[in-house]
């Protein structure tokens, strides 16, 4: 058990190490705080913390969906809850808004460019918008450890596991286009959809063909990751990563 000194707490920054070199920094604590407190917290949470076993369970079984308007299925996931009480607790709007453009670092191509389209996200929010009606309707899910889900509204429904998006986003559009915006974005987001823990073989192991070409993220979000597809195209990915990293890219 590491004993802290009674002057510094250490802090373990969250940024973007791979948790194999962890920074150790320096904290002076306010000479009103009781120290010896403070150590034994301190204390406290490292034992938890080394007891603990990376992907923690899924604790947030309540998921918000916005329907399809012709379909009356689930488009896209709005909002997970951990309690039925904390669905009503505040309002949420049936209303799909995508990570945006700029923070994915997801640039049109020079065809959309030189036309002026808008981001790729905002013509997809665009798409899941119209999909979903002038009157959009969402729901509240119980998901069940099958994969199945229970609306809030209607107990004695149920939707099977299929009906919900895997990637949190249905794939299925009716022309090429759209198809395409939705895969480009997807394949942006891929190292972070590598997290979810209900994937299947074949589901895990597309995400992670679609995540090969972003190796630092993936080496980011890698500890996190429940399964994997496929362990010797993922090493290869790691091992690029580090690659990259020593030489400074």
């Amino acid at each position: 058990m590491p004993v802290l000194p009674d002057s510094v707490i250490y802090l373990i920054p969250n940024g973007n190490n791979n948790g194999n070199d962890p920074d150790l920094f320096l904290y002076p604590l306010d000479p009103r705080i009781d120290r010896q407190n403070i150590k034994q917290e301190c204390e406290n949470l490292v034992n938890i913390i080394l007891q603990l076993k990376v992907p923690l369970s899924i604790q947030d079984n309540y998921e918000y969906w916005l329907m399809d308007e012709d379909e009356k299925k689930p488009l896209a996931l709005l909002s997970t809850c951990c309690s039925q009480e904390e669905c009503t607790q505040s309002a949420h709007s049936p209303l799909w808004v995508a990570i945006s453009a700029s923070q994915l670092e997801l640039a049109n191509n020079d065809s959309e460019t030189n036309l002026g389209l808008p981001p790729l996200t905002y013509r997809l929010e665009q798409l899941v918008k119209i999909r979903s009606g002038q009157n959009p309707r969402a729901s509240w899910f119980h998901r069940q450890r099958n994969g199945d889900g229970v609306p809030l509204e209607r107990s004695d429904q149920t939707f099977k596991q299929q009906d919900f998006p895997p990637f949190l986003l249905r794939e299925d559009w009716t022309d090429p286009l759209s198809q395409d915006l939705c895969y480009r974005y997807l394949q942006r987001i891929s190292p972070r959809l590598l997290m979810l823990q209900n994937l299947d073989f074949s589901q895990r192991d597309k995400a992670e063909i679609l995540a090969h070409g972003f190796a630092m993220e993936v080496e980011c979000y890698f500890n996190l990751y429940p399964d994997i597809a496929n362990q010797q195209r993922m090493t290869a990915t790691r091992v690029e990563a580090r690659m990259r990293r020593s030489l400074g890219n």
